[in-house]
């Protein structure tokens, strides 16, 4: 399966983005988004509707099932539909300032690693590397809201669960208590 490979032991951060350069084309060629990809042509935080939009794409990847030794990924400057690279601007993505916001907004604060490429069409790409995540769920810790519209809340979880119940993106807001449930990682120590 294009995606899937075993957890590298001493791999080094050149070995990394290798992999995972390779790996995200090949998704972005032959399937597209799907639970473990989300695709986005631009990514947008500067106004509260589109900085909450963008932490739910975050929520729903890092509440998606994460096995140990795999990855999923929010790639930036891909166009979904056409699965072309359309390029976007590195600096909107500082590794700072996406930490910032997300220690603002959720809890507890998922791993990422914000990856810089260059397509073979010559278009820059960045992907959002989330590894097996032992924290969650994830969840919303602080309102964001505009004037008297609250475009999401505390408390809220999302979750990118996959399968034909799941619309557009797949990510959709936990909507059970089973469902919470069943994001819960309990490892058990020995």
């Amino acid at each position: 399966e294009v995606g899937k490979y075993q957890a590298v032991v001493n791999e080094t951060s050149e070995e990394r983005f290798a992999r995972v350069q390779s790996t995200v084309e090949k998704i972005v060629a032959r399937v597209g988004e799907h639970r473990e990809y989300e695709l986005k042509k631009q990514w947008l935080w500067n106004k509260p509707q589109l900085k909450a939009e963008f932490i739910r794409d975050v929520l729903s990847i890092v509440n998606s099932e994460i096995p140990d030794g795999q990855d999923r990924y929010i790639v930036v400057g891909v166009d979904e539909q056409s699965r072309e690279f359309t390029g976007c601007s590195y600096s909107d993505f500082d590794d700072d300032d996406l930490r910032k916001l997300f220690n603002a907004y959720l809890d507890p604060t998922p791993l990422f690693e914000v990856m810089r490429f260059k397509a073979a069409n010559g278009e820059n790409f960045v992907v959002f590397r989330f590894p097996y995540q032992p924290g969650r769920p994830f969840v919303v810790k602080k309102d964001i809201k505009e004037n008297h519209v609250i475009h999401l809340y505390v408390g809220e979880v999302w979750h990118k669960p996959g399968g034909s119940d799941t619309p557009g993106s797949g990510k959709r807001r936990v909507s059970s208590h089973s469902e919470l449930l069943s994001l819960i990682n309990i490892e058990p120590r020995v």
